[in-house]
Parts: C-alpha cells; sequence; structure tokens
C-alpha cells in the first residue's frame, strides 16, 4: 500500500516535471500573447483595425447594409494604387447617392452579349444605375496574352457600361481602348485596361447630362 502511493507521487512529481513548461517555452508565449495584442490589421469592410487575436476570435461584426464613405488618407494607407482607384470610384458613386443595380435582366444582357469575348473570364464587381436606361460600372477580366511560344494570363479591373439610343456613341468613340457592343437601341460598352478613376468620372459626368436624361 505504502509502496503504492510513493509510486504514484513519483510518478506525479516526473509528470509535472515533463509538462511543466521551460522558461524560454514561456517567454516564447508571452511573446506571442504581446503580438496577439499589439499588432492591428486593417478590415476594409468595416474601416476598423483589429488585432490578430480578434480576427482569429471572429468578433468581427460587418454590416452589409451600411455604405461607408472612405476619406482619402484611409484609402491611401490600406489600398494597393489599383484599388484606390476603385476606391475612389465606389465613393464618387456613394456621394452621388446612387444605387447598385439588382434587375437580373440587365446582367442577362451583358451575359448575352460579346462584350467580353476577347477575354477569358469576367466577373461584374460594381454596377450602378445611372437612370433606368443607363448603367456604369467595374468588371474584373481575366485574359491571355501570348508573347512569342508562350501564353500566360492577367487580369485587370476595367470599366464597363450600358446606354440606351446613339447620342451618346460620339463621346464614347472618343475614349482611348473602348469597345463597344451594338444591340438594337442599347449600347454596351468597356474599355479594355486598368479601370483609372478620373476616367471613369468623366463618362460618368458625360452620360449623367446627356440629352437623354436630361430633366
Amino acid at each position: 500500500m505504502i509502496f503504492g502511493i510513493i509510486f504514484f507521487v513519483l510518478l506525479g512529481i516526473i509528470l509535472f516535471t515533463i509538462l511543466k513548461p521551460s522558461k524560454k517555452e514561456k517567454q516564447a508565449q508571452a511573446e506571442l500573447e504581446e503580438r496577439l495584442k499589439d499588432e492591428r490589421i486593417y478590415h476594409p469592410e468595416t474601416g476598423r483595425y483589429f488585432t490578430l487575436e480578434e480576427l482569429e476570435n471572429e468578433v468581427i461584426v460587418v454590416d452589409e447594409h451600411i455604405n461607408r464613405i472612405k476619406s482619402d488618407e484611409e484609402i491611401q494607407a490600406n489600398y494597393s494604387k489599383d484599388q484606390q482607384e476603385i476606391e475612389y470610384v465606389v465613393r464618387l458613386m456613394l456621394q452621388s447617392d446612387l444605387t447598385r443595380t439588382e434587375d437580373e435582366r440587365i446582367y442577362e444582357l451583358i451575359d448575352r452579349s460579346e462584350l467580353f469575348a476577347s477575354s477569358d473570364s469576367r466577373h461584374i464587381n460594381h454596377l450602378w444605375t445611372i437612370t433606368p436606361q443607363h448603367f456604369l460600372g467595374i468588371a474584373h477580366v481575366s485574359y491571355s496574352i501570348r508573347n512569342g511560344k508562350y501564353e500566360y494570363g492577367d487580369s485587370e479591373n476595367q470599366i464597363i457600361g450600358i446606354v440606351q439610343g446613339d447620342s451618346l456613341i460620339g463621346e464614347l468613340k472618343k475614349v482611348e481602348d473602348i469597345e463597344i457592343i451594338n444591340m438594337g437601341n442599347t449600347q454596351l460598352f468597356r474599355v479594355a485596361r486598368k479601370t483609372k478613376f478620373q476616367e471613369f468620372k468623366e463618362l460618368f459626368e458625360i452620360i449623367r447630362s446627356s440629352d437623354d436624361i436630361q430633366t
């Protein structure tokens, strides 16, 4: 009986010695916890900074119904050069109080057209209703580039739009690298290169101020 008690006491001491964290392990754990507290990561959907610990614990709550206007400082500090152009476009549309297009017929019209015939794939990230007959947006387009016997893929965000009637064709044709598809009384177009905010803004102002949509 005594020997049994002694055996379990010794076993407990041995296990405690083995499992007890070393000083080095304790220090490493403390440093990790400190980093989790100090490192802050920008979260674009909320416009807030979170620690790694908060991100790992999934404490973020995103309200998809809130449209937030971001400042120049926030955009420039947290987005790449190309993505900044998109963020400025989104901000312009929010400031103009325009809504995103939810009419599935518009997306079906784009699908039926040859607008993206020269690309490998596309995804419409944004499409705003300028008026019930005029739309402007941005699509992420993937395509293949051949260089001699080699071929590689690339992708970029491009301006796209839909307008009714032909009164804007003259203005649209002035835009460099624009591709226009005629579908009856409807004109679909895309600017086949990277989106630039200033160019988007100019197209937006042309469409908004056209004779077709003046009130």
